[in-house]
């Protein structure tokens, strides 16, 4: 996937929401659901959409599903973007 393809993945808040609840390990749709305070079948739609995309991967555990960004690699690139977005908006606000 190119750098555009990525971001256009990523470039969705609940997508973005999801990802950084990843960053902190794998989790269920359930757990995810509990920390973004968003409908389960709205977190399953963007999941799919993110699997998709290459960035996130799923495992099965006993009836759960185990979701997690797919490489250190786009984990690390997600923490990096979450860390200058909150940058950019402290240098966007300040006045």
């Amino acid at each position: 996937m190119d750098g555009l393809g990525l971001l256009r993945c990523i470039c969705d808040e609940t997508r973005f929401g999801i990802l950084e609840e990843l960053g902190g390990g794998e989790k269920t749709v359930g757990q995810i659901v509990q920390k973004i305070k968003r409908d389960q079948p709205l977190v399953s739609h963007h999941l799919r959409t993110l699997k998709e995309c290459g960035i996130v991967s799923s495992r099965n555990s006993g009836r759960n599903v185990m979701y997690s960004i797919s490489s250190r690699h786009l984990s690390d690139l997600i923490e990096q973007i979450r860390k200058t977005s909150h940058e950019m908006n402290d240098v966007c606000c300040v006045r």
